[in-house]
Protein backbone atom coordinates (compact mmCIF):
# COMPACT_ATOMS: atom_id res chain seq x y z
CA UNK A 1 0.00 0.00 0.00
CA UNK A 2 1.27 3.54 -0.76
CA UNK A 3 0.39 6.61 0.64
CA UNK A 4 -0.33 10.06 -0.87
CA UNK A 5 -1.46 13.49 0.51
CA UNK A 6 -5.04 12.97 -0.63
CA UNK A 7 -5.51 9.02 -0.79
CA UNK A 8 -3.85 5.79 -0.84
CA UNK A 9 -3.21 3.18 -3.55
CA UNK A 10 -3.72 -0.65 -3.30
CA UNK A 11 -1.99 -2.92 -5.12
CA UNK A 12 -4.93 -5.72 -5.83
CA UNK A 13 -2.89 -8.38 -7.35
CA UNK A 14 -5.55 -8.54 -10.33
CA UNK A 15 -6.82 -6.37 -12.97
CA UNK A 16 -10.30 -4.78 -12.22
CA UNK A 17 -13.36 -5.74 -14.58
CA UNK A 18 -13.74 -2.44 -16.10
CA UNK A 19 -16.99 -3.09 -17.38
CA UNK A 20 -18.69 -5.12 -14.22
CA UNK A 21 -17.18 -1.60 -12.22
CA UNK A 22 -19.68 0.91 -14.75
CA UNK A 23 -22.50 -1.66 -14.22
CA UNK A 24 -22.13 -1.06 -10.43
CA UNK A 25 -21.14 2.34 -10.81
CA UNK A 26 -24.31 2.80 -12.50
CA UNK A 27 -26.81 1.14 -9.76
CA UNK A 28 -25.24 4.08 -6.82
CA UNK A 29 -27.92 6.84 -6.61
CA UNK A 30 -26.06 10.18 -6.37
CA UNK A 31 -29.12 11.92 -5.39
CA UNK A 32 -30.19 12.00 -1.49
CA UNK A 33 -32.99 9.81 0.16
CA UNK A 34 -36.17 11.29 0.48
CA UNK A 35 -37.83 10.42 3.10
CA UNK A 36 -41.98 10.26 2.72
CA UNK A 37 -42.28 12.07 6.27
CA UNK A 38 -43.71 15.95 5.75
CA UNK A 39 -42.78 18.75 8.11
CA UNK A 40 -44.26 21.68 9.23
CA UNK A 41 -43.64 24.60 6.94
CA UNK A 42 -44.00 27.96 8.09
CA UNK A 43 -46.69 29.34 5.57
CA UNK A 44 -50.33 27.66 6.48
CA UNK A 45 -51.57 25.44 4.24
CA UNK A 46 -47.99 24.92 2.67
CA UNK A 47 -46.15 21.33 3.70
CA UNK A 48 -42.59 20.24 2.21
CA UNK A 49 -41.28 17.09 1.81
CA UNK A 50 -37.99 16.29 4.33
CA UNK A 51 -35.07 15.29 2.72
CA UNK A 52 -32.19 14.26 5.36
CA UNK A 53 -32.91 16.74 7.94
CA UNK A 54 -35.61 19.64 7.92
CA UNK A 55 -34.76 22.95 6.32
CA UNK A 56 -32.40 24.91 8.50
CA UNK A 57 -32.85 28.95 9.14
CA UNK A 58 -30.38 31.14 10.48
CA UNK A 59 -29.01 29.82 13.59
CA UNK A 60 -26.59 30.36 16.32
CA UNK A 61 -23.62 28.05 17.20
CA UNK A 62 -25.88 26.22 20.04
CA UNK A 63 -28.64 25.70 17.55
CA UNK A 64 -25.79 24.08 15.05
CA UNK A 65 -24.20 22.01 17.61
CA UNK A 66 -27.84 20.81 18.74
CA UNK A 67 -29.08 19.75 15.03
CA UNK A 68 -25.56 18.23 14.73
CA UNK A 69 -25.95 16.02 17.65
CA UNK A 70 -29.85 15.15 16.98
CA UNK A 71 -29.03 13.95 13.18
CA UNK A 72 -29.28 10.64 13.00
CA UNK A 73 -26.24 9.97 11.57
CA UNK A 74 -25.55 6.12 11.55
CA UNK A 75 -29.02 5.93 9.45
CA UNK A 76 -27.59 8.28 6.36
CA UNK A 77 -25.79 7.74 3.20
CA UNK A 78 -22.51 9.42 2.85
CA UNK A 79 -23.89 12.61 0.32
CA UNK A 80 -27.19 12.58 3.11
CA UNK A 81 -24.27 13.95 5.63
CA UNK A 82 -22.44 16.21 3.28
CA UNK A 83 -25.86 17.60 1.88
CA UNK A 84 -27.14 18.39 5.61
CA UNK A 85 -23.32 19.55 6.54
CA UNK A 86 -23.84 21.90 3.37
CA UNK A 87 -27.14 23.41 4.56
CA UNK A 88 -25.58 23.60 8.08
CA UNK A 89 -23.12 25.84 6.89
CA UNK A 90 -25.25 28.20 4.96
CA UNK A 91 -27.11 29.32 8.15
CA UNK A 92 -24.05 30.29 10.67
Amino acid sequence: MKKFENGVEIELGYDIDIEAFETWEKGIALTPEVSKTKVAATTPGATATAVGAPPMASCTEQEAVMKIRMYPIEGKTPLDCMLFLSELKKTL
